[in-house]
């Protein structure tokens, strides 16, 4: 009944597309502390409630060197959000998916509190928040694995229908530039992990990771071990769907071919 339920739920926001599952656990590791003046202050702030400014995002220079935390970051997330029978459900537009989300973690009783104030009851927004992932205790086997912590929602606006050419989650080909010769596949999965193939000079590579959104069109990328000659930001045009990705020889292309 549930998982009919999540079907019905997908037809509403996006006419029952969805892009294939890959699930992986991103593993973690403590914030670290500087000094600043004399004082020790930690790179990347909890939230604090009534700021609405929420944990501050990990600088790009410190994404993709090894495992990471992500409720240290705080992503960008853009989509369609509705509460059933006191049930919320979000629709990522990048992801292409239903998120879960928390209730009882971070500004969610706000949101929901603001949601009825409105006259929304029941019916479908849109909203910009900046969030981060935690593994979600009630999937069962072949459910999605994360559920969504809110930090910070950017209001809430009519309703509007995600584009299913403009999903992240799909496969993306570019050839290598310089002096090796060869090909790279990105594979971006709807539960936010990543695959890149490297094949060049006869031999295949592989690289997994998580990829968030850190902008309206920047995506980081967060390598499960380090690899310094892949570049962990990119841009993303969406109107042509190509991904730029800068490495230490230049900026690899991508192509969807979509």
């Amino acid at each position: 009944m549930k998982k009919l339920f999540f079907t019905v739920l997908t037809a509403l926001f996006l006419g029952g597309t969805v892009c294939a599952q890959v699930i992986t656990t991103l593993p973690n590791q403590q914030s670290t502390e500087t000094q600043q003046k004399g004082k020790t202050c930690k790179k990347n702030p909890g939230y604090q409630p009534g700021m609405g400014l929420g944990p501050a995002i990990i600088p790009n220079q410190n994404m993709g060197l090894g495992p990471v935390n992500p409720a240290a970051s705080n992503f960008y997330f853009a989509g369609n959000f509705i509460i059933v029978e006191g049930m919320p459900f979000f629709y990522d537009c990048m992801a292409g998916t239903i998120i879960p989300i928390a209730t009882d973690q971070g500004i969610y009783s706000q949101i929901a509190r603001d949601y009825e104030d409105n006259g929304y009851g029941g019916t479908e927004v849109y909203v910009k928040m900046r969030a981060f992932t935690i593994p979600n205790p009630n999937a069962n086997l072949g459910e999605y694995p994360h559920q969504l912590v809110i930090s910070y929602l950017n209001g809430m606006q009519p309703f509007r229908a995600c584009d299913p050419a403009k999903t992240l989650c799909r496969e993306w080909k570019t050839s290598l530039i310089g002096s090796h010769k060869g090909n790279v596949i990105l594979f971006m999965g709807n539960d936010f992990s990543f695959k890149y193939i490297v094949e060049t000079e006869g031999k295949t590579l592989t690289l997994n990771g998580s990829w968030y959104m850190t902008g309206v069109e920047e995506i980081s990328f967060f390598f499960t071990e380090e690899f310094k000659y892949m570049g962990h930001s990119a841009t993303i045009n969406p109107n042509t769907m190509t991904l730029f990705l800068p490495t230490p020889t230049g900026t690899l292309i991508f192509d969807s071919g979509k």
